[in-house]
């Protein structure tokens, strides 16, 4: 397939099917997303967590260790 000739739509799914299978959300991850994740890590809502391990994969890591 030619990504030069298709639109980023359609090139995100045919990237996840391809390439990223595994992943349970089958998209990619916004930096916006990335931020808004970051933000609340650093907030004080985030008290409840405690020397966890937090990732933003997609669910496509199936362990962190």
């Amino acid at each position: 397939m030619d990504y030069h000739d298709i639109d980023d739509e359609t090139w995100e799914k045919d990237f996840m099917k391809n390439h990223r299978s595994r992943s349970q959300i089958q998209r990619l991850i916004r930096p916006e997303k990335i931020g808004r994740f970051t933000a609340f890590v650093a907030s004080p809502d985030s008290s409840s967590f405690s020397e966890e391990a937090l990732r933003v994969d997609g669910g496509l890591v199936p362990t962190i260790f």
